[in-house]
């Protein structure tokens, strides 16, 4: 049943994926090995932790270890921090002199903007303190 909550789950915050990059899912440990879960671009579960299941989950194995509340409950999180990034580079693009509207098109246009106001926030290199999926 899990199995199912998850893929569930991962379909309905994949747009947001699209929009913002990856999401942080929380921390999960598998095989005594404990790393932050992250949804990707490319529809998969990304765990970037050292072990044997190269860096990506199935929603099955992800669904074995994690409380889909609590998966849904990070992930939204992870989507309000990446919302608040996006309004403080608005900010930062309404306050620049010159073409306002070229600066937006390119933020928009160019997934590297989102991730590097990502890794200034922290969102993308480790997760948030307190933040656990277990």
């Amino acid at each position: 049943m899990n199995k199912h909550i998850v893929q569930l789950i991962r379909e309905r915050f994949y747009p947001l994926v699209r929009f913002c990059g990856p999401q942080s899912a929380g921390e999960v440990e598998i095989e005594e090995v404990r790393g932050t879960v992250y949804l990707g671009e490319l529809s998969i579960w990304l765990w970037p932790a050292k072990n044997s299941h190269n860096g990506v989950l199935s929603d099955e194995q992800l669904g074995d270890v994690v409380s889909p509340h609590l998966l849904v409950r990070n992930l939204l999180l992870s989507a309000q921090t990446s919302m608040q990034c996006l309004l403080c580079h608005l900010d930062k693009i309404e306050a620049a002199d010159g073409d306002t509207v070229s600066l937006l098109r390119y933020y928009l246009e160019d997934s590297a903007a989102t991730v590097v106001d990502g890794m200034a926030l922290g969102r993308i290199l480790g997760p948030r303190a307190g933040e656990t999926a277990q």
